[in-house]
């Protein structure tokens, strides 16, 4: 049952960073990402952080609703599916991360030099 509510829970959390990322699309480093490809890398590493949670989530459910005999083993097949899941959102997580930071950054230049975008 844990893993079922954390993998949820971590779905819902990188879902909201894709909505972030999307409604900062017409900001300037958004803009430059796209033009270069880096965006697309980062939502389709994004998407793929959402199908490994969806998997985790699901997988773990069965295991809920599954035989006693079948639970431990739907419980580890999404354990390991779980673990692969936080290693995408660590790794996705840091380049959001940076990107958000970035981003703040423009924000701050742009409200000082009055420039608003």
């Amino acid at each position: 049952m844990v893993l079922a509510t954390v993998g949820a829970t971590l779905l819902g959390f990188v879902l909201t960073a894709v909505t972030i990322l999307a409604a900062a699309a017409s900001t300037r480093l958004i803009t430059n990402m796209f033009k270069t490809g880096h965006a697309q890398i980062l939502l389709d590493e994004l998407f793929g952080a959402v199908g490994v949670f969806l998997v985790v989530t699901t997988l773990a459910v069965v295991g809920l609703i599954s035989p006693e005999s079948w639970a431990n083993a739907w419980a580890t097949v999404s354990a390991m599916y779980f673990v692969v899941g936080v290693i995408v959102l660590v790794i996705t997580g840091r380049k959001f991360y940076v990107t958000m930071i970035v981003l703040s950054e423009e924000h701050a230049a742009n409200h000082a030099s009055g420039v608003f975008r």
